[in-house]
């Protein structure tokens, strides 16, 4: 498989790529193309969190933290109703959960290249920041999130590319290599693909394109409150 600094160059190129795409087209302001560019470069080395042998990649959970924290202080920066000095701790909260709690984790129920590396893994950050970016600018919390799964999607066919040039890459490909929808565990594909389908839902509701299930539970609670009334008095 390709190297550490392989896979930060192949998404830096890839990241500039994008923001010069955004920056051309007028998508989003030059500055949000840049973040969204540097994001990409960013999300590039994310796939090989899921190996703790490598010192850059222990390193990376410092980049995960700082990153997280400053994302909380950007979606907070709006919250009237938090002081600073909340929002300083909520900050410092995220570094140390990112930092030491999602290292932890991921080293306790993940394997290298199991479905971290996947196709639904890229779907599953570009949605993340999708629900945690500053939901004021639309367009640049598409172009940011979808510079997410863009950059970590470029680590996937990095990988996929390195794996055809070996004896036998064709079918070690075909038989679950990075880009895949499924992989070898059955507990890690019906966790992948559950969260999938949360964050897809979640991000549908933010987006107004369906209703969440809450009115449909007071609807469903004042029904029974009725009917448990109606059988009480008809006694």
């Amino acid at each position: 498989m390709a190297a550490f600094h392989q896979h930060l160059g192949f998404s830096a190129f890839v990241g500039s790529a994008y923001s010069a795409t955004l920056w051309c087209a007028g998508v989003v302001e030059p500055a949000v193309a840049i973040f969204a560019g540097a994001t990409c470069t960013f999300a590039g080395m994310l796939p090989d969190l899921d190996s703790d042998t490598s010192k850059p990649v222990r390193e990376l959970f410092n980049v995960l933290g700082m990153v997280g924290a400053l994302l909380a202080l950007h979606r907070l920066r709006h919250q009237a109703s938090f002081p600073a000095e909340t929002c300083l701790l909520i900050a410092v909260a995220t570094y140390l959960l990112l930092r030491y709690g999602a290292a932890a984790i991921l080293r306790w129920c993940t394997v290298h290249r199991g479905m971290f590396h996947s196709l639904p893994a890229a779907l599953i950050v570009g949605s993340l920041m999708f629900l945690v970016y500053d939901p004021a600018y639309l367009a640049a919390r598409w172009a940011v999130a979808a510079g997410m799964s863009l950059g970590y999607l470029s680590h996937l066919v990095l990988d996929a590319l390195w794996q055809l040039r070996s004896p036998g890459g064709l079918v070690a490909l075909a038989d679950g290599g990075p880009i895949k929808l499924v992989g070898q565990s059955r507990w890690a594909n019906v966790v992948c693909w559950s969260l999938l389908l949360l964050l897809s839902y979640c991000v549908a509701v933010e987006m107004n394109w369906l209703t969440p299930l809450e009115p449909y539970s007071q609807r469903w609670l004042s029904a029974l409150n009725h009917t448990a009334r109606d059988s009480f008095f008809s006694r």
